[in-house]
């Protein structure tokens, strides 16, 4: 059996800071390679890290080439300074109480720049949703994965960054996901969608972990409704806690999580055990 880890996994804090600064920075900073492929370790499908970094401009443009390729950065630049301004807002404010002026005032852009790219507020936030949905690996799994060898404790790890993050933020912070799962998911059909695809996506994240460590759960445990309740138990922690104002509501749902893996772990290891027994009394 797995022992208990103290309140704090070794690594957590380092990988909370550099989750919020990335949440928090420019998304228009892209890296360029193989991040929408799939590799595999220890047999289990997981997503791969980007190799390397292209450079998809010519070594010596010609004139042309030079004022597509800035006018393109420049129209880049625009559209996720927009997203960036939305996501931020909605996340601390909710989409309802968020203006399109005080967002264009955060982007630095003008209303014309906004209905360029967007035809709606509701469009700018499925845009918003989409960012979330393409940057869990990179921003959240990613360096977790680097960092965290044990495939469960990946999942704990994450577990300790929102805790963190409810803690720094004094219970304000929410999963920005399941805010707005909260605030619009009856009134906006497109955009309940796409929330629905951002938890899909954590919980194919989680499932990930899981087929990693397969070989120390029991045959019959269903890997995806395994990851669903991961899911439930962090998005129900977070909402009772911020509710409460204190860390006990989380804590406790993540440590009654930890015993169910390491019930689920007994299962595999007591029959090893057990012949381990009657290897010694013969």
């Amino acid at each position: 059996m797995r022992p208990n880890p103290a309140n704090r996994i070794p690594g957590a804090t380092k990988t909370l800071h550099e989750t919020r600064n990335s949440l928090a920075g420019d998304p228009s900073k892209e890296v360029n390679g193989d991040a929408g492929d799939a590799t595999t370790v220890n047999g289990a499908a997981v997503e791969a890290m980007p190799q390397n970094v292209t450079c998809t401009t010519p070594i010596v443009p010609n004139e042309s080439q030079m004022s597509s390729e800035i006018s393109n950065e420049q129209t880049k630049s625009a559209r996720e300074r927009l997203i960036v301004a939305a996501k931020e807002l909605f996340h601390t404010q909710g989409y309802e109480a968020t203006g399109v002026a005080q967002i264009l005032t955060k982007a630095g852009v003008r209303s014309g720049s906004l209905y360029h790219f967007f035809k709606s507020k509701e469009e700018l936030l499925q845009a918003v949703l989409d960012w979330y949905r393409d940057h869990l690996w990179p921003v959240v799994m990613w360096p977790i994965f680097a960092r965290v060898t044990d495939p469960i404790e990946r999942i704990f790890t994450v577990l300790q960054m929102y805790r963190e993050a409810l803690i720094g933020t004094g219970f304000t912070f929410g999963c920005p996901i399941g805010n707005l799962a909260l605030e619009l998911a009856e009134c906006q059909p497109a955009t309940r969608e796409r929330i629905a695809n951002c938890f899909n996506g954590w919980r194919q994240a989680i499932r990930q972990c899981l087929e990693l460590a397969r070989e120390e759960l029991s045959d019959d445990v269903n890997l995806n409704g395994l990851a669903g309740f991961v899911l439930v138990v962090m998005e129900g922690g977070i909402m009772q806690s911020r509710s409460h104002r204190a860390i006990e509501p989380y804590d406790e749902a993540v440590a009654q999580l930890r015993d169910y893996f390491n019930r689920l772990m007994c299962r595999v290891e007591e029959p090893v055990r057990s012949v381990q027994r009657k290897e010694k009394k013969q």
